[in-house]
């Protein structure tokens, strides 16, 4: 029973609730949504997944494109796609290849932004 109690009392020191209605006391940079483990953030609403952020992808052959960083990309739609292949992959339909946009890399979005 001591025991327990203080598993307990020392996974709620460590871990915080995150509530519906807003939360008290957040520290910017110290508290975040999110995870410490290189997984992809889901989001989901009425138990469907509505949008991903990537975990750490780098190193990724895309098409023609080899080595690809696909870290932090964010895919939204109905399904999602699979892998967010540019900064924003939005679905076209449930096409996979038909979100990628090459111009979204940052060493082109460069270029085009001149």
């Amino acid at each position: 029973m001591l025991l327990a109690a203080l598993v307990a009392s020392t996974l709620g020191m460590q871990a915080q609730e995150w509530h519906d209605t807003g939360n008290p006391a957040i520290i910017p940079g110290f508290n975040f949504l999110g995870s410490t483990n290189n997984a992809a953030l889901d989001v989901r609403t009425s138990n469907i997944l509505r949008m991903r952020l990537n975990e750490s992808l780098p190193g990724q052959p895309v098409n023609n494109f080899p080595n690809v960083d696909l870290s932090g990309h964010l895919g939204i739609g109905a399904p999602v796609p699979p892998q967010a292949l540019s900064f924003l992959h939005v679905n076209n339909n449930g096409s996979f290849f038909a979100g990628f946009r090459p111009w979204m890399r940052p060493q082109l979005a460069r270029v085009f932004l001149k």
